[in-house]
């Protein structure tokens, strides 16, 4: 199908079915979100009607995602905090540990002082420096 459309040379070849794969997979994942899990109650009718084009595993897979509380905050339009950014920004993808000990220290303070208050909210705390803004 993309060779009928599109004359791409082959050294972009992979990189440009990343960007349209990647891109087609998200609307397919917000349609089937629309159509097939926010419209229903309860757990069991969302799993009665899973999409066509997925087994039962990726659908729970799926749904158990949609379901995360870091998945809800984003949605809710929750800004990240300080620390989320951090952490995001200081752990390595490959081994999902932190990139350098400074950067562990910090993780382990935060995570050590975060708290939940009465009516769960997190509590936040300053770990890192204030920040400096400074001329370019």
């Amino acid at each position: 199908m993309f060779q009928e459309y599109w004359e791409v040379d082959d050294t972009r070849k992979k990189y440009t079915l990343t960007i349209l794969g990647s891109e087609i997979f998200r609307n397919k994942k917000c349609k089937w979100k629309k159509h097939h899990y926010s419209c229903y109650d309860t757990y069991d009718d969302v799993v009665a009607n899973k999409p066509e084009h997925l087994s039962y595993q990726e659908w729970a897979i799926l749904t158990r995602h949609w379901e995360t509380e870091e998945h809800q905050n984003r949605e809710q339009g929750a800004p990240p905090t300080q620390g989320d950014f951090f952490k995001a920004t200081h752990i390595s993808r490959k081994t999902n540990e932190p990139i350098d000990e400074l950067s562990r220290h910090s993780i382990d303070k935060m995570t050590e002082l975060t708290g939940r208050d009465e009516h769960g909210a997190e509590n936040s705390i300053t770990v890192m420096p204030p920040d400096r803004h400074r001329r370019v």
